[in-house]
């Protein structure tokens, strides 16, 4: 379990990085090349068409950055994102068995089409590869997992349910999760949030919501978590 658990750490670290290099240093690199590329058409406009040739040769070497911190990118998500994301999810389920003393259940479902546990349905595999981006699909697994470990802790739970529903497609639709259990409820005593405060963040991240409070079912908690399909 607690190799289990250094691996996903490192793959949450790993996919943290390939997002930074992504949003921040391929984005600055882009800009980078913009103002590169309105400098060496104002110099060439001016006739000055030597030093429009050395601006031109930093515009390759910012193309061959970009190029290269895009497989690096690759390369840092390669070894989980070969693995589709309900097969992810259910590993997921399958290791949080060890912690909570019992197996979750885990139903996954598209447009109300529900693939149950282990019971494999194409329609649902095929509609959650083409609508759910890999990034976003990154976070559904660490929310997933912080949701099983935050019911291990704390919950003293006899069940544990994760819903994941993919709703609609592209630009318009959702992806939901929802992580339930029939435990004790909401420790207040409790001051130690980083992992709610990170799903928080991963929300926000992608414009959409987090909440964590008492399940309308029991005493029990309902971890809720949504963001829209890019």
């Amino acid at each position: 379990a607690r190799h289990a658990e250094d691996v996903a750490t490192l793959l949450d670290e790993r996919a943290r990085i390939g997002r930074d290099l992504h949003d921040l240093a391929i984005q600055q690199l882009f800009a980078t090349g913009m103002q590169l590329e309105n400098a060496r058409a104002e110099l060439a406009g001016r006739g000055q068409h030597g030093l429009a040739t050395v601006i031109e040769h930093g515009l390759t070497s910012v193309d061959d950055s970009v190029r290269q911190i895009r497989a690096i990118v690759h390369a840092l998500r390669e070894p989980d994102t070969a693995v589709v994301l309900v097969e992810r999810l259910r590993r997921e389920a399958s290791l949080a068995r060890v912690g909570l003393g019992f197996a979750p259940s885990l139903l996954i479902s598209v447009d109300g089409t529900t693939a149950e546990d282990g019971v494999e349905d194409d329609t649902v595999v095929d509609a959650v590869i083409n609508r759910v981006d890999p990034d976003v699909a990154d976070d559904v697994v660490a929310v997933v997992r912080e949701g099983l470990a935050n019911a291990a802790r704390h919950a003293h739970a006899q069940s544990v349910q994760v819903r994941v529903m993919v709703v609609g497609e592209p630009p318009t639709g959702r992806v939901a999760v929802e992580v339930e259990d029939d435990g004790g409820g909401l420790d207040p005593s409790r001051t130690r949030r980083s992992g709610t405060d990170n799903l928080a963040a991963r929300a926000r991240r992608h414009g959409g919501t987090f909440s964590l409070g008492r399940s309308e079912r029991g005493p029990g908690t309902l971890l809720s978590w949504q963001v829209p399909l890019t």
